[in-house]
């Protein structure tokens, strides 16, 4: 259970992170390396820790907490590819990023819901 808190703190720093990063991009501002490098780092920790809680979770299986795992999972796949489109020198079109970014904050808040409820 303690794994499946820090995850959900994780998610939250990491969409902190992604937040900042929408709105530097957005504004046109330069992003500083740091911020590029550790948005994708938060992911995969917080994906590795989600899965991992779900394996380990003890009881009766929460449908939102398991829920909230699969839709952050949909948010860092959407990421990768994110990542691929400004690797091929394209710049992604801001809906797609704010989509990304909406879908990760549903998945937290269904984890939320699922951890407190």
């Amino acid at each position: 259970m303690k794994l499946a808190f820090a995850a959900v703190a994780i998610a939250w720093a990491t969409i902190l992170v992604g937040l900042t990063l929408a709105v530097r991009y957005a504004r046109g501002l330069s992003v500083p390396k740091a911020l590029l490098w550790l948005h994708p780092l938060l992911a995969v920790i917080t994906v590795a820790c989600l899965w991992t809680a779900v394996a380990l979770w003890s009881g009766k299986a929460d449908y939102f907490f398991n829920s909230g795992t699969f839709v952050v999972s949909l948010a860092f796949v959407a990421g990768g590819l994110l990542y691929a489109v400004r690797k091929w020198g394209g710049r992604p079109p801001l809906i797609v990023t704010g989509m990304h970014g909406a879908v990760a904050i549903l998945g937290s808040v269904l984890l939320i819901v699922g951890l407190v409820g």
